[in-house]
């Protein structure tokens, strides 16, 4: 009983871990987007780096960077490489949908074909049996 009780208790903290780090790249993409749009494409200029390290958007965008990248690590290390591939390619699901809705890009028909087939591949890697 107490192998089950553990067993879903890791579970529940992975998809816990999955929803705050989806939470965290959301929040990464709209900074980045917001950051792009108010000091311009990069640039390796030192006025342009010191515009872009004075902006909030940027420190938002590092930390939720930061953050987000470890709580993919933690899956790793609790369920390993194989079984988190769908834990970090939520984080490029979740991408997709804010720079949709969020920043207002518009996919062609090859992005949408590419969208779908990143999603089922990392499905079919993240539900095959690890020997």
């Amino acid at each position: 009983m107490t192998v089950v009780a553990n067993k879903h208790k890791t579970t529940t903290l992975l998809w816990l871990s999955n929803g705050f780090q989806c939470l965290l790249v959301a929040i990464n993409t709209l900074a980045w987007g917001y950051l792009i749009r108010n000091v311009g494409l990069f640039r390796f200029t030192g006025s342009f780096i010191l515009a872009m390290v004075s902006n909030v958007f940027f420190w938002i965008t590092l930390s939720s960077g930061f953050a987000s990248v470890l709580f993919g690590y933690y899956a790793i290390a609790k369920i390993g490489m194989a079984k988190s591939a769908l834990f970090y390619h939520t984080g490029a699901i979740v991408v997709i949908i804010v720079v949709y809705f969020g920043l207002n890009e518009r996919f062609d028909p090859i992005q949408i074909l590419a969208i779908v087939l990143i999603f089922a591949g990392s499905i079919l890697v993240s539900s095959r049996p690890v020997e």
